[in-house]
């Protein structure tokens, strides 16, 4: 199809969609254009729900003074919490009656302007007006060709580096579907989706999963998807035209309607839905509208709906009921409902099913009491458990039909189906799990993240067939943990989400999932990753502990060392005293060393970019790589207090994370970081670790008492005041003037890592005394955990480190380390601990132990890299089962030596070409094996060959 035969489809398939919503909304607007809702106070309750599950993560205040985009409005739903999140938001729909119903509602929200008209022209908006334009539960339905469209329209109208938010549906595409259905529901793969957004202009950022609670009404072609928050950032203009874009995303799942097309199906069983929600509340004129309207849009209903119609006609309303043939929802009613007696009987019973299975979680339940808190009534399709007297635990309407259609769509997945182990985030009523295990014999694992839910169903309901079933149940991450440890297989388990759990637990499963993804990232994911270090200071040696820790997980790093230019850098001060000329220069010092790191990454390509505080990139790189679709990840690990420059780069990176927790992530997220986590430093123990000493490295490095490190105006201050004689200094800054004169070793120099390690591993007691410019003595107020701390730790020295409020959480406080809040403890620790070496080696043994258990590198890494993976671990799966490496190390197999020279330059993320395989063979000396023998001839008939086209090229 050529660009006007598109064009005339979207013309044609515009004005259909143009009158059905024109006539859904004159219906019952509530239902067709406000998500279901039975009321407008309904509405309004789910609008906030829905935004913040839209945008979540977009960070408090960062699009405050920004330009926003609702495509399909309808009556203003969303429009309202939008609105105090926008400086300004424009409303979009098709429906003339959407429209002006919304500015009815809307009247008194001064920041909201509303246009009717077509999504994929997007009229009266001006070329690059809109920071952020999103979409809820409109793209999903759009036929093809209008969503293609869209793309195109939104490209135009989104500013570059702008973003756009769209609920779409993922996963196997729905065949059969009509190119006039207005109503179904479209599902694209992750690799249709991809090249149909970089072909638009638009680079995939995200992919999260949401909340979904089946609906029989609405579900039956939907099995094999879900429903995704789809986050895409623009990135520059189209480079296909929107016919072309339509051939991507339709990958031949939708058609032409067939002349004998009786309408949309799903339209109609949306109306038998909504006739029944209208019968059970006694609203029969209600119902009998609503099946007239599904009558006279759908040409093929069954009978039984013909005869609820006749009878609804004749005012024969006490005769009704909906024939059992029609898959209809049913809210129960709760005040006509018998309660279900909570025996305690059934509570024994479950725990001694529990015992016997699960004896650590049985124990923990048998100490709560959920009784109070949780309340079931009898219903014929399912059991209706309400948790905290609001909360429902499962679909209200029809639970264990709901739980089967869930079952159904889970089983159905092609990664299910592939996978040995099925992994369910949520055991809420157990309906669903009922539904797995009689369909199903795959090994199947839980967890329920909220021991109070599972108390009180263990008092609702018998559900020792289902304990029994299971392979691992978990209420904690650390009962996650171990169950990952004892089936190593779980992390390769296909991930279920109920949906009633996910919006109740909500950042307790991302938790689990988060640490779930980092166990099966580590192991199947091989993104390549580049680290960025700083020019110089305390950040230096993290940045290569990070590099090491990567290298020696097996995975694809590249190290950008860039300390060989900081000699450069503060020669600009000797040449030039000026200090604005000074920063000038300096500045464009760091472009230059941005332009390195982009280039090299050119050459290298690269998924993921971690930099560590400090690092020399500009704010013009940054947005380059974001540009590409690389994730940019800065580990700040500094003291936000001390060090500010997160105010300017925050909005530059993806993932922010510090060594600070609480408040400063707010700040951060109010900076413009997309996410913001906490992640403490640690140690590396190939480096921090117990060393033999020589007599004479101990008569050099080792004394009584020492302290390694800067010498901040708060040290200055305690240690002029220090009364030990046997007490040595090692580190920079430090006054030259008594009592320092004597203490600093060496001149005060800078030590290497491989010397502070001698010192730790010396010394009866190192001092471990956090730093501090504005107090002049211990901080009362400390927060952070310097990287000091787990390096003692990691080489099994003793310390006595100054209380931190963070610090509890990583080790026990006078039991793996010794703490102290004033001077005068510190004396007397220091004291009593010179007097007791036993006591010193059992809390240094026990700090190691903790250290390399939870507090290495590797930890924080696999922690780092687990949030981007919860967040874009479909993105990074689909992008290396489509890239070329998999193809060839699968063809390398059967030649071992290959084989090995192709996984190599896949680690060391090198790109799949002749030339990444012969870079060591060219610089190599010695006899070659036939490998590298025939590998080296392909290169040189491929120059040839170059050579020969380049001279023909001339003639």
């Amino acid at each position: 199809m050529d660009n006007d035969g598109f064009e005339s489809k979207l013309s044609n398939i515009s004005a259909i969609i143009f009158r059905e919503w024109e006539a859904r909304v004159c219906h019952d607007y509530l239902y067709w254009a406000a998500n279901g809702a039975k009321s407008d106070e309904d509405m309004w309750k789910s609008a906030k729900r829905d935004f913040d599950l839209l945008s979540q993560n977009l960070g408090n205040g960062t699009f405050s003074d920004k330009k926003a985009l609702e495509i399909g409005c309808g009556v203003g739903r969303l429009l309202r919490p939008a609105s105090k999140t926008f400086k300004h938001i424009t409303g979009l729909d098709i429906s003339l009656t959407a429209i002006n119903r919304a500015k009815t509602f809307l009247s008194d929200c001064h920041n909201v302007d509303l246009l009717e008209g077509n999504a994929a022209d997007l009229p009266t908006i001006n070329d690059a007006e809109i920071d952020l334009a999103y979409s809820f539960d409109v793209i999903t339905r759009m036929p093809t060709a209008i969503f293609a469209g869209t793309l195109t329209a939104l490209s135009r109208a989104i500013k570059n580096d702008g973003l756009a938010l769209l609920h779409l549906y993922m996963g196997s595409s729905v065949h059969n579907t009509v190119m006039q259905d207005t109503m179904a529901v479209r599902s694209y793969s992750v690799g249709s989706l991809k090249d149909a957004c970089e072909a638009a202009g638009f680079a995939l950022l995200s992919i999260r999963g949401i909340p979904f609670a089946p609906d029989d009404a609405i579900t039956e072609e939907q099995n094999n998807s879900a429903p995704y928050i789809v986050v895409l950032r623009r990135t520059g203009a189209p480079s296909a035209k929107p016919y072309a874009i339509e051939r991507l995303l339709n990958t031949g799942f939708e058609q032409e309607a067939p002349l004998d097309w009786p309408g949309s199906r799903t339209q109609y069983l949306m109306c038998i839905a909504r006739a029944t929600e209208h019968m059970e509340a006694k609203h029969f004129k209600l119902a009998q509208e609503t099946l007239e309207f599904a009558l006279a849009n759908y040409t093929a209903p069954e009978t039984s709906t013909l005869e609820i119609l006749k009878r609804l006609r004749s005012s024969n309303a006490a005769s009704l009921n909906l024939s059992p043939t029609i898959a209809t929802p049913q809210p129960p009613s709760l005040s006509s409902s018998s309660t279900i007696s909570l025996h305690s009987q059934v509570f024994k019973n479950n725990l001694t099913a529990l015992e016997q299975r699960f004896p650590a979680i049985a124990s923990i339940l048998a100490h709560l009491t959920a009784a109070e808190a949780v309340s079931a009534r009898q219903n014929s399709k399912g059991d209706t458990v309400i948790f905290s007297g609001t909360t429902p635990l499962d679909q209200m309407e029809n639970p264990k039909r709901a739980a089967e259609v869930w079952a159904e769509r889970t089983l159905n997945s092609a990664d299910a189906q592939s996978a040995e182990q099925i992994l369910i985030m949520g055991f809420a009523t157990g309906y669903h799990l009922d539904a797995l295990a009689s369909r199903s014999s795959k090994a199947l694992h839980v967890v329920e993240p909220n021991p109070n839910v599972l108390c009180a169903i263990m008092q609702a309901r018998d559900c020792r067939h289902i304990i029994t079933r299971l392979s691992s149940l978990s209420i904690s991450l650390d009962n996650f943990k171990n169950a990952i440890d004892t089936y190593p297989e779980l992390r390769f388990a296909y991930l279920a989400l109920h949906p009633q759990t996910q919006v109740m637990e909500g950042e307790t499963i991302r938790e689990f999932r988060r640490h779930w993804l980092s166990e099966r990232a580590w192991k199947e994911l091989r993104p390549s990753i580049a680290v960025v270090g700083p020019l110089y200071g305390g950040s230096l040696p993290i940045a290569r502990y990070i590099a090491h820790a990567l290298l020696a997980s097996g995975q694809r790093v590249q190290y950008f060392d860039l300390q060989a230019f900081h000699r450069g850098y503060t020669h600009i001060r000797q040449l030039v005293n000026k200090r604005h000329r000074v920063n000038l220069l300096e500045n464009k010092y760091v472009e230059m060393l941005s332009d390195f790191v982009v280039e090299a990454t050119n050459e290298h390509p690269i998924d993921i970019l971690i930099c560590v505080a400090q690092a020399p990139l500009s704010a013009r790189a940054l947005s380059e790589f974001r540009k590409r679709g690389i994730i940019t990840a800065m580990w700040f690990v500094e003291d936000c207090d001390r060090f500010t420059t997160w105010q300017q780069i925050s909005r530059y990176y993806d993932y922010m994370f510090l060594i600070q927790d609480g408040e400063y992530l707010k700040r951060v997220k109010t900076a413009g970081a997309a996410h913001a986590f906490y992640l403490p430093v640690g140690c590396s123990p190939l480096v921090h670790k117990p060393l033999s000493l020589t007599p004479d490295e101990v008569t050099r490095w080792g004394s009584d008492i020492s302290f390694v490190g800067a010498g901040y105006n708060n040290r200055q201050q305690v240690f002029s005041r220090f009364p030990s004689s046997n007490f040595k200094i090692w580190g920079t800054e430090w006054p030259s003037g008594r009592p320092f004169d004597r203490l600093v070793q060496e001149k005060g120099r800078r030590l290497e890592p491989e010397e502070y390690v001698k010192i730790f591993n010396a010394s009866k007691i190192n001092i471990n005394l956090h730093s501090s410019n504005e107090r002049d003595g211990i901080e009362p107020f400390g927060n952070f955990v310097n990287p000091r701390t787990f390096e003692l730790a990691s080489c099994g020295a003793f310390q006595l480190v100054d209380n931190r409020s963070l610090l509890p959480e990583l080790f026990k406080a006078d039991y793996e380390v010794a703490t102290f809040s004033t001077l005068k403890e510190l004396s007397e620790k220091i004291d009593y601990y010179l007097n007791h070496p036993e006591e010193r080696q059992r809390m240094a043994s026990a700090a190691r132990k903790r250290a390399l258990e939870c507090h290495t590198y590797e930890h924080r890494m696999r922690s780092l890299l687990g949030h981007i993976y919860a967040d874009n671990f479909e993105f990074f799966r689909a992008k290396q089962q489509s890239g070329a490496w998999p193809g060839l190390m699968r063809a390398a197999v059967k030649f071992p030596e290959l084989s090995k020279r192709v996984n190599d330059a896949y680690q060391q993320g090198r790109e799949p070409k002749l030339d990444s395989l012969i870079v060591d063979i060219q610089t190599s000396n010695g006899a070659l094996s036939e490998t590298e023998q025939k590998l080296l001839f392909l290169h040189h008939v491929r120059q040839h060959t170059t050579y020969v086209n380049k001279l023909r090229e001339g003639e």
